[in-house]
């Protein structure tokens, strides 16, 4: 660097490898060392200026999803089309999930943006059903809307069956999963923590007797001894212990 300003003569260097020429040489190194420093932190403010509005941009298209412009109305009658279109849904199968429909679009609105749905909200939902009398529509219950909780508390001695109670949530999380693969959610607020466990089969439920219980009742010897003087002793029985 001192070689090519001594040949372009704009400074007087001194003799080379002179402690003189050293000392300029060092001066020379530090200022150049500084101006790359300068230049260095210029550059990466504006890199970083630049980094930071590309990532505000990705940002802003990543917590835009397509849900902020669909309607819970909009959704289920795109998942009806869709349903009905596939061949997997007949106009009969439409007519017996319309209540389902009908409870959810009075629950939540008609218009609510479905990317709004929160686990809360359908933790209120499940609330209601487990809450609400059998065939809530035809008591009173014609609309939901608006109804909380607490309105209904100790109200009917007589509420939705556990496997009504499941069809409607299910429902709803089938619902919620088309929304899902059409990227307007990306979670389903209809958790599983919130449907009730399916009810034990009545069949394993209908006899308060064992097999050994069974054994000693329909022993061979003591059952055709004790029905042997009338006929219904010996159908009624076995009518019962094969009979749901």
């Amino acid at each position: 660097m001192l070689d090519e300003l001594s040949g372009h003569g704009a400074i007087d260097i001194p003799e080379k490898g002179s402690p003189e020429y050293n000392r300029v040489c060092r001066k020379v190194a530090k200022r150049m060392q500084h101006k790359w420093e300068a230049d260095y932190k210029h550059h990466k403010e504006r890199l970083s200026v630049v980094y930071d509005s590309v990532n505000e941009k990705m940002e802003v298209k990543q917590f835009e999803p397509d849900g902020a412009k669909i309607s819970l109305s909009q959704l289920i009658s795109d998942f009806v089309k869709r349903k009905v279109g596939s061949k997997n849904w007949s106009e009969g199968s439409v007519r017996n999930h319309r209540p389902k429909m009908n409870a959810m679009l009075q629950v939540f609105g008609p218009n609510r943006l479905v990317n709004e749905i929160t686990v809360q909200d359908a933790r209120k939902y499940a609330k209601l059903l487990e809450l609400l009398p059998p065939s809530f529509s035809l008591k009173g219950y014609d609309d939901l809307t608006g109804l909380t909780p607490k309105e209904l508390e100790g109200k009917h001695k007589q509420t939705l069956d556990v496997s009504t109670r499941r069809e409607y949530l299910n429902f709803a999380k089938s619902l919620f999963k088309f929304a899902i693969e059409n990227e307007y959610v990306e979670k389903n607020p209809i958790i599983s923590g919130i449907i009730p466990p399916k009810k034990e089969n009545v069949r394993d439920q209908r006899l308060p007797f064992d097999a050994g219980d069974l054994r000693l009742i329909f022993n061979a010897k003591t059952f055709l001894n004790w029905s042997r003087s009338s006929p219904s002793r010996f159908f009624i029985p076995l009518l019962a212990l094969f009979t749901v």
